[in-house]
């Protein structure tokens, strides 16, 4: 059973554990960031698999994944005493060292006593040592525990190998096994048992992984030693010798290598393994880097046994289970066959779940051939490609978008909503339903364990980088690959015909340092939809010819870049639905639109060297989103607004517009725009329905200047779909209620430099009134029928409305 916190218990095994709906209270609750922990260790374990090719990945369909061969491992030797090699593989059927049975071999491992030092005085341990405070006192003030979950069904083994480790002669051991089977996890429990007691003056942890040259093992040792300048200055081939002279100085070291992919020899490292000074443990997934390296044991981290697996997953599912579904749960719990992290994971994917055919849903397509019929050595990705195949198609696509992004990324929610509308992944009648489906998505993928939270408020979301190695290797499965080099640093456009194949369907370039795509690259891409080249903020110029043979693009994301000039050839897309040139400030003009009768959004936020609304706006009877935010232009031309007739968001800021145009856009949810008088505003107000979000600012002023002060006032960032709906007036003569006609569902009022004379009380007919501010104004009455009034303040207007500020130009009669 696992030990509460984290502690190291002794396990109990004098009784199989039953499978009790809950685990014992000693287990319970996890708290939601030690579960997070869990899945981190555990996935930690796959950050550097090796590929696996898909077959077949249909939604319902089997997984069908090669068993990869091992690499060649060049021979190496160690310097180390004569041993008898111990395979001590723990599992129920292959006890550690053939001892008798569990309750036995359990006795003789509970020896382990950090403060015990050997009595004999003519061994070489105790030579420097007088009592164990003496060691306590010699120890690194500077290490401290390790933060890890708490351990379920590797007790044992930890106690084993503190074992070993007091066995003098025992100076290398190797902990092999299956990626996301914990050893990551259970070595984190060996460095909080060991660090803290006698039996090693120095604990140190070192992080090898894939692709790990010897020189930058070096670093890290040095590093982990506290000694990064260790090599600074020093020829290559002195740095064995200088690692190994300083690890020599240290008695009773423990170095812990974890995640080892090849065997290093160690005097090319310059770890001096001896009697007395450091002892080495390995975690590898290959038995032969153990074999290789001389371990002279070497311990098999077996799965999880069917008792230990069951108490994981209702550890990490935390809900009561009710007997109807009991049993098919610990089916599943048995199909994920005792891998810790495929266990989390499903897990995970069942929170919330409560209808019995879900379960039983699951528990069928888990028995379907193929799915987990492949090595163990390759468990790990099935289980993670079902959590995948239980989503359905939609949550999928929008699963598959994140990976477009760069690895561990932190990715706006806006903006990968905004990217799965464009792409066409949520298809609604609104955009308000549009982005309320988006969140519901991510929040499912969250609950599934395959994104993760990133933020308090959670407003953006994660993709571990396991998870998106499986995502990627998705995408590309089924003959409908897709180039994702995003947040790489590249320079260039890929240029290799490899990359841009005849079928491609996505390429994401997105966060590189990318100046220009040249006239050579013309990829033929005829299928290519989707085009994200967005913060690449280097890139100044894009060939014409780039986009000749991109016929079938339906989304271009260029925002934060900084081209000059739009080519020609995208104006020829005939199926492109989304055009995104947000804050693209160098950009001061656009070629005529009017051939792009299939765009749907067109976002040119920011583009402020942009003077004139581009030519063929007019046209685009299908624009469904517009954005002219932060932009020079004044006006849009009489008639153009009228016929975007489906148009659901339009934001243009103080740029002016027709207000019998606007009431006329019948599916209109947001709206950001400028009416130049109370005409404009009344005519809008006469035809207009229901918004579910407006800011509306009134007034002939066309300096930008004053506009954007008055628009800072609280509407800047306004979100469209939170309910807010403000109105703010600038200077002219007007009579609320008499002359100007405001929509009656208004919640925040701003009358700004207004230069005549109105009661206060007049407020009172709009229902929905909460904030008014009155900012240089005349005379203002402050109740129906009373005296007129200059006044700086007004503190309550009624109980319904909350009053910001009323201020006029002299402190007068108040």
């Amino acid at each position: 059973m696992p030990c509460p916190g984290f502690e190291t218990r002794e396990a109990d095994r004098s009784g199989s554990h039953q499978h009790d709906t809950l685990p014992p209270p000693h287990m319970r609750p996890v708290l939601e960031d030690q579960r997070s922990t869990m899945v981190r260790d555990l996935q930690d374990e796959n950050a550097n698999a090796p590929s696996c090719d898909i077959q077949s990945l249909q939604p319902d369909g089997p997984v069908r994944l090669p068993v990869n061969a091992q690499p060649f491992l060049a021979e190496g030797t160690l310097n180390v005493p004569p041993q008898g090699t111990t395979e001590a593989n723990i599992s129920e059927d292959n006890p550690v060292q053939d001892k008798p049975d569990d309750n036995i071999m359990l006795e003789q491992l509970n020896h382990f006593k950090p403060t015990q030092i050997d009595p004999d005085p003519n061994n070489e341990a105790n030579e420097d040592i007088d009592s164990s405070a003496q060691i306590s006192l010699a120890r690194e003030t500077i290490q401290c525990e390790m933060l890890v979950p708490q351990s379920v069904g590797r007790e044992r083994i930890v106690n084993e190998l503190c074992d070993y480790l007091m066995e003098n002669d025992i100076l290398c051991i190797g902990v092999h096994g299956m990626g996301g089977v914990g050893k990551t996890t259970t070595m984190k429990h060996l460095y909080n048992k060991v660090h803290d007691s006698a039996a090693f003056e120095y604990v140190f942890w070192v992080t090898v992984s894939k692709d790990c040259s010897i020189h930058e093992l070096q670093n890290k040792i040095a590093r982990a030693l506290k000694v990064p300048d260790l090599f600074k200055d020093v020829d290559e081939g002195m740095r064995p010798t200088l690692l190994f002279n300083h690890l020599t100085k240290k008695k009773k070291c423990l170095v812990i290598l974890d995640d080892m992919w090849q065997h290093f020899e160690l005097t090319d490292v310059g770890i001096p393994v001896k009697r007395d000074g450091v002892r080495l443990v390995l975690t590898t997934r290959d038995l032969g880097v153990c074999e290789k390296m001389l371990c002279q044991v070497k311990i098999g981290v077996r799965p999880l046994s069917d008792e230990e697996a069951w108490a994981l997953f209702i550890l990490t599912l935390d809900s009561d289970q009710p007997p109807s579904q009991k049993l098919v749960a610990e089916d599943i719990v048995k199909e994920c066959k005792g891998l810790p992290l495929a266990i989390v994971v499903m897990a995970g994917s069942m929170r919330g779940e409560v209808e019995d055919h879900v379960w039983e849903a699951t528990l069928e397509n888990l028995k379907r051939p193929g799915v987990l019929e492949q090595s163990m050595k390759e468990s790990v990705f099935p289980i993670l490609v079902h959590s995948y195949n239980r989503l359905d198609t939609k949550k999928q696509l929008c699963f598959l978008t994140c990976a477009l992004y760069p690895e561990d990324w932190s990715i706006p929610r806006q903006e990968l909503i905004e990217l799965c509308i464009d792409e066409g992944v949520i298809h609604e009648d609104s955009r308000r339903k549009m982005y309320n489906e988006g969140h519901r998505l991510l929040d499912e993928l969250e609950k599934a364990c395959l994104l993760e939270a990133y933020s308090a408020g959670g407003r953006g979301v994660k993709m571990h980088d396991v998870i998106r190695d499986m995502a990627l290797h998705i995408m590309n499965a089924n003959n409908a690959p897709c180039m994702v080099k995003s947040g790489l640093g590249l320079e260039d456009v890929p240029d290799d015909e490899d990359d841009w194949k005849r079928n491609l369907q996505k390429v994401s370039l997105m966060w590189n340092d990318i100046m220009v795509v040249p006239s050579s690259i013309s990829p033929n891409c005829p299928q290519l939809a989707t085009l994200l080249l967005n913060y690449c903020s280097s890139l100044q110029k894009i060939s014409k010819r780039f986009f000749q043979r991109m016929q079938g693009l339906k989304v271009i994301d260029l925002r934060n870049t900084s081209i000059t000039k739009m080519p020609k050839s995208v104006m020829s897309l005939k199926k492109l639905n989304a055009l995104v040139l947000n804050f693209c400030s160098q950009l001061s003009r656009i070629p005529s639109l009017a051939k792009l009768t299939s765009l749907r959004k067109l976002d040119l936020r920011g583009c402020i060297r942009i003077i004139e609304v581009p030519d063929g706006l007019g046209m685009l009877v299908n624009l469904t989103y517009l954005s002219l935010r932060e932009m020079s232009i004044e006006r849009i031309p009489d008639g153009v607004v009228c016929k975007l007739k489906k148009l659901q968001h339009l934001e243009a800021d103080y740029i002016a517009m027709k207000g019998e145009e606007v009431g006329k856009l019948r599916k209109l949810e947001a709206l950001r725009c400028r009416f130049k008088n109370v005409n404009e505003l009344n005519e809008y107000t006469l035809r207009a329905t229901t918004l579910e979000s407006y800011s509306l600012v009134i007034g002939a002023r066309t300096d930008h200047g004053y506009w954007r002060g008055v628009l800072a006032y609280g509407v800047d960032n306004l979100n469209f779909f939170n309910g807010g709906k403000v109105i703010i007036m600038g200077e002219g003569e007007y009579k609320i209620r008499e002359t100007c006609h405001l929509p009656r569902d208004v919640k925040a009022l701003w009358i700004r430099d207004y230069e005549g004379r109105w009661n206060i009380s007049t407020f009172m007919g709009l229902e929905e009134l909460k904030e008014l501010r009155i900012k240089g104004c005349g005379e203002v009455s402050t109740h129906r029928g009373g005296n007129s009034y200059r006044v700086m303040f007004i503190r309550v207007v009624s109980k319904r409305i909350r009053v910001i500020e009323v201020i006029t130009r002299t402190r007068h009669d108040y």
